[in-house]
């Protein structure tokens, strides 16, 4: 993807929130705040700057970058559960969604109390405007979002004339464990588990009709998920209508792509017949859906997706036991059993050390926790399980490692890149790369993401 089509992808995600703010309106975003406590506050993280948002949305003069704008973004520069930033890093991706203002802070316990800190930064500058320390409990914590409202709308007055009142908060109150719940429900959306978040949302809909928030979120995952059905049987009938169908087609396309090494398009391509080749001219001794099988066989291999490719090699050889291809085909039949074999036995080698580790770190300060992750993340991907360090890896907060292990976002964001190159999946790393490029344009690690990125496996 260039720079230009990523820029204008960015800008038509943002276009409807910014167009209905016009360009005389500053406009605020929040990021969720940083847990630096517990795992259970990571929820209330999310459901408070939220609820802020959804609270300030009506204050006149004030433009809002909604949490839907955020999350697009996030998942363009393929941040996901990454995306909390360091006051050095957010003002650029504040800049990137078009906010002139940005609300960002920390949730921490403090004894039988929380705090919660916050300021406000000028994102062309990172200047910091204002903020403050609230303090709260998770039994009133209608009342500490409140006062984080009432908080913020004050220091916005201060830089946009004539805002309007600060809002009204809804009436009813709700205990903290709907909070909870409703931070849920926000962290399944952003990590892209539409089902589970619909689930908790009808729920607390349904049993608290007051609660505007969930009622909120849940008409805005409904209209989402009408628009994603529909971009999804859009793009399973172009990927079904994807190059040539004919026969003569068929075979060039194939032949092109497997001598060319392009095996993430070859699969993809003969996957798209879901077996319905097209046949041969009379009297041809050829058989497309014996190449279509062989293909299919040599693109898994090719990318080192040998549970997927046994099933596929054993329906091949039981279907064509005499094929031409049969030889070539028993070859990836072994070298997929035999790295099916040892990587079962790694794995769980891996798997009870990292869990034995992670176990020990729940117990630790939080940014201990994170570094557990961390190593236990190079552990996998030491061991080429390069799924399992990615979701470690992605868990982590770009500004998670700064403080007491001096490793900075970006060398984060260098080893979910390289999950992502050792998976083939160039458009995930690509992203990841312009994170980079957006956040940490001075990172040493950007020359090596640039050189590896012109030899993605494909």
């Amino acid at each position: 993807m260039s720079a230009g089509s990523w820029r204008r992808n960015l800008f038509f995600t943002l276009s409807l929130c910014l167009a209905a703010a016009g360009q005389t309106r500053p406009t605020v975003a929040f990021l969720d705040l940083e847990n630096l406590g517990e795992e259970k506050l990571g929820a209330y993280c999310k459901a408070l700057p939220a609820m802020a948002l959804a609270d300030l949305s009506g204050v006149k003069n004030l433009a809002l970058v909604d949490r839907q704008s955020l999350r697009s973004v996030m998942k363009e520069l393929a941040l996901g559960e990454s995306g909390i930033l360091d006051e050095k890093t957010a003002p650029k991706l504040g800049n990137l969604m078009g906010a002139q203002l940005l609300v960002l802070g920390q949730l921490l316990p403090a004894g039988a109390h929380w705090a919660l800190t916050w300021k406000l930064l000028k994102t062309e500058t990172g200047a910091v405007l204002s903020g403050g320390s609230l303090d709260g409990e998770e039994a009133r914590l209608a009342d500490l979002k409140g006062r984080f409202v009432s908080a913020v709308h004050g220091a916005l007055a201060k830089e946009i004339p004539d805002l309007g009142p600060a809002p009204k908060a809804p009436a009813e109150s709700l205990p903290g464990d709907d909070f909870r719940r409703y931070g849920a429900a926000l962290a399944s959306a952003d990590s892209g588990d539409d089902a589970r978040a619909r689930e908790i949302l009808q729920e607390l809909a349904a049993r608290r009709p007051g609660f505007v928030y969930a009622r909120g979120e849940l008409s805005a995952l409904e209209a989402r998920l009408v628009i994603l059905e529909k971009e999804r049987e859009k793009a399973i009938r172009e990927k079904v209508d994807a190059g040539p169908r004919d026969w003569g087609g068929f075979l060039s396309t194939t032949s092109v792509l497997a001598s060319s090494m392009k095996y993430t398009q070859l699969l993809a391509y003969v996957r798209s017949f879901r077996g319905n080749f097209p046949p041969p001219p009379p009297g041809s001794p050829m058989n497309t859906g014996e190449m279509g099988l062989y293909y299919e066989t040599m693109a898994l291999s090719m990318l080192k997706r040998h549970e997927e490719a046994l099933p596929v090699c054993e329906a091949f050889l039981k279907a064509y036991p005499a094929s031409v291809y049969g030889t070539s085909v028993r070859l990836s039949l072994n070298q997929s059993l035999q790295s099916v074999k040892t990587r079962a036995s790694k794995r769980a080698s891996i798997g009870a050390e990292v869990a034995a580790e992670l176990e020990r770190a729940k117990a630790a300060e939080l940014e201990d926790r994170y570094f557990a992750e961390y190593t236990a993340g190079i552990k996998w991907l030491s061991g080429g399980f390069h799924e399992e360090a990615l979701a470690l890896f992605q868990k982590i907060p770009l500004s998670g490692l700064s403080r007491k292990y001096g490793l900075s976002g970006d060398n984060l964001l260098y080893q979910i890149f390289n999950c992502h190159y050792q998976l083939a999946r160039k458009e995930s790393g690509l992203k990841v790369m312009k994170a980079m490029e957006t956040l940490y344009p001075e990172s040493p690690y950007l020359a090596t993401l640039l050189s590896m990125s012109a030899m993605f496996p494909q």
